[in-house]
């Protein structure tokens, strides 16, 4: 794929990305999506699945074309009213009626297939292409490279408006820079590592001890304080002054900047890690 479709489709959301933000894909999560929307930061792999199916899509196109008797051919679409909604269709003839989602999968999935069923992972991803297309219903058609399935897929307005509200929440979350909630796919499981154990255990003996210390430090400087009569005061190793200090800016209060993209003022990104007992 060509830089420029890359661009955009980070610039909306795909038929792709539509199993990760209603909970089903088995590769990304809504907050690994985020990431690579706004920062451009991808996790994801070729392996030779993936090659397999792009070496055999257009083998497969055309045995759909046999089955279905009709010529399609691959288009990027937009939602009409939704245009961050976007689907790159793998096959639209036309009139623009009948639509595919081509799959060159495992054995399981392609089972899954040949008894008229959509795979659960996929799903979502007919339906936003069903959506943006503005069709009643699609194919989803599965290719072993020998025997093509085909499945006629419906439309599920029910599905595809719990679809459109989350996926909406999602785009605004990118558009604002503000990223989901991470999930427990989000982290890398140390359970069995020996030596994050160890450390991870001293860590937390360390932060209990420090979290004992800053309490009875905030103690002794309020017994301080209330001994200063109001002023600064100094004496035996300690000083405690009075400081007045202005109030930090709220932005969202200044009208001059509503609407107004601030990221080209902000300053250079930077990896944060924070560290909790749990």
């Amino acid at each position: 794929m060509n830089k420029e479709w890359h661009d955009w489709r980070r610039q909306g959301i795909g038929g792709s990305d539509a199993p990760i933000l209603m909970g089903v894909s088995p590769w990304k999560t809504p907050n690994q999506l985020w990431q690579e929307k706004v920062f451009g930061i991808s996790e994801q792999f070729d392996n030779s699945s993936m090659k397999r199916g792009r070496d055999m899509e257009e083998q497969a196109r055309q045995e759909f074309e046999k089955i279905v008797g009709t010529l399609v051919a691959p288009s990027n679409v937009e939602h009409p009213s939704r245009n961050w909604m976007r689907a790159s269709l793998d096959g639209i003839d036309m009139t623009g009626k009948i639509v595919v989602e081509i799959k060159c999968p495992n054995k399981e999935d392609h089972s899954i297939a040949l008894s008229k069923k959509v795979p659960e992972k996929y799903w979502p991803q007919v339906q936003h292409q069903i959506e943006v297309s503005g069709v009643d219903g699609m194919y989803y058609f599965s290719f072993d490279g020998q025997k093509g399935a085909v499945v006629e897929v419906k439309r599920d307005q029910a599905y595809i408006d719990d679809m459109i509200e989350k996926e909406s929440k999602f785009w605004d979350m990118v558009l604002k820079k503000t990223p989901p909630e991470l999930t427990d796919r989000d982290y890398l499981c140390m359970e069995g590592n020996k030596d994050w154990m160890k450390w991870s255990t001293e860590l937390v003996d360390i932060k209990k001890q420090k979290k004992a210390l800053e309490e009875k430090e905030d103690e002794l400087a309020a017994y301080l304080k209330s001994l200063t009569q109001g002023r600064s005061a100094k004496g035996y190793g300690v000083c405690m002054q009075k400081q007045l200090c202005q109030g930090s800016v709220d932005y969202s209060k200044i009208p001059q900047l509503w609407g107004i993209d601030l990221t080209p003022y902000r300053k250079k990104s930077f990896e944060k890690w924070v560290v909790r007992s749990i």
